[in-house]
């Protein structure tokens, strides 16, 4: 049996929200023109972070299974929707709930079947 130190999943999630912070920093580049000084600084604060995340993953790589790394990696869709209601007030669906949950439940099996 297998247990993997909570730190490594704490620095999981972290760099998962890094790499959905790119995400949000090239949605607001997209908002401004394309070749614009704002919109150039900020694709290139989402190259950044992007930089940053693949180092960190790279380096929790060394530490967790690549199958329990990737079976966490959906939970970017629950950052995706934290992201988008408080910063782009965007509304959430019942599906989108439902649809998360699945996340959890699918994730809680990887996690506890390679325990």
């Amino acid at each position: 049996m297998k247990t993997y130190k909570y730190q490594f999943f704490v620095l999981l999630y972290l760099n998962f929200i890094i790499l959905s912070l790119s995400f949000v920093v090239a949605n607001f580049a997209g908002q401004h023109e394309l070749f614009s000084l704002k919109a150039l600084s900020l694709y290139s604060i989402s190259f950044l972070l992007l930089g940053v995340y693949a180092i960190g993953w790279q380096q929790i790589l060394k530490r967790i299974p690549l199958s329990v790394a990737i079976a966490n990696r959906p939970m970017t869709t629950l950052t995706g929707i934290i992201w988008g209601v408080f910063l782009f007030s965007e509304d959430v669906s019942v599906r989108q709930i439902i649809g998360i949950f699945i996340v959890f439940v699918g994730v809680a099996l990887v996690v506890m079947n390679n325990e």
